[in-house]
């Protein structure tokens, strides 16, 4: 789980994994479990779309463990 204090939007925490394996695992768990392309995954990681659904957000916040709002920040 990753310190709450140092907040991170979804592309910040992503890009701060090794690009091996924690990376490849993020991605393919937020893929499988939200049921979503590779494609739309990378949109979302980096902020190419605000159409993100609301339990889509709620899910990655769990899998990650860091708050929605800090994941998704209305102004980013």
């Amino acid at each position: 789980m990753t310190d709450i204090s140092n907040k991170m939007t979804l592309k910040d925490y992503y890009h701060s994994l090794d690009e091996n394996s924690p990376r490849a695992n993020l991605k393919d768990k937020i893929i499988s479990e939200c049921g979503i392309s590779p494609a739309t995954f990378y949109n979302w990681v980096n902020g190419n779309t605000s159409d993100i659904p609301k339990t889509a957000k709620e899910r990655i916040s769990e899998i990650i463990g860091i708050q929605v709002d800090e994941l998704f920040p209305v102004n980013s």
